[in-house]
Formats: C-alpha cells, sequence, structure tokens
C-alpha cells in the first residue's frame, strides 16, 4: 500500500508532459496532413486524403488522451483503482 501511495503521489515531470503534447499535436495537426496529401495526391482525390488524415490525426490524439488518463489511475474517477477493495484483498 505504501509503494502504490508513494506512485500515485510522484508527479510525472512537467518537461516531458509538455513535449509529448507538442509534438504530437505538431506532428499530428501539420506534418501528417501534408505528407499525406503530398503522398496521396496523384493517386486517390483531395477527399480520400482528406478523411485518412483524419483518421491517423484522431489515432494519435485518442492514445495521447488515454494516456493521461491512465497517468493518474489512483482518485475518484468511475475508471480509477479502488485502494480500499485492493488494500482489503492483501491483507485477509
Amino acid at each position: 500500500y505504501v509503494c502504490l501511495t508513494k506512485f500515485s503521489e510522484t508527479p510525472a515531470p512537467f518537461g516531458v508532459a509538455h513535449l509529448t503534447i507538442v509534438l504530437s499535436t505538431l506532428f499530428g495537426g501539420l506534418i501528417i496532413p501534408l505528407v499525406i496529401v503530398n503522398t496521396m495526391y496523384e493517386t486517390v482525390d483531395i477527399y480520400g486524403s482528406a478523411i485518412s488524415s483524419f483518421l491517423i490525426v484522431t489515432c494519435i490524439l485518442n492514445v495521447q488522451y488515454v494516456s493521461a488518463e491512465l497517468d493518474d489511475p489512483f482518485g475518484s474517477d468511475p475508471n480509477d483503482l479502488e485502494l480500499e477493495s485492493l488494500m482489503e484483498g492483501t491483507t485477509m
């Protein structure tokens, strides 16, 4: 239990979190759409490249949001771990 609380109270470094958000936004919002439009423009119409670009960027940003939710598994959210039931299971 002490190790769990130590893990839950140690924050992630701000620089790592900020760099991850900036790079995923830059990469997903600017670089991927430009690369897809440049490579798919000759073979597929503009709508196909826009749809594939949107899907790829959405997947990258969803991974970002899921990792932010998994960053703090101890709390009062519905999908967080229940420390009380874990504690009861280890002591009995």
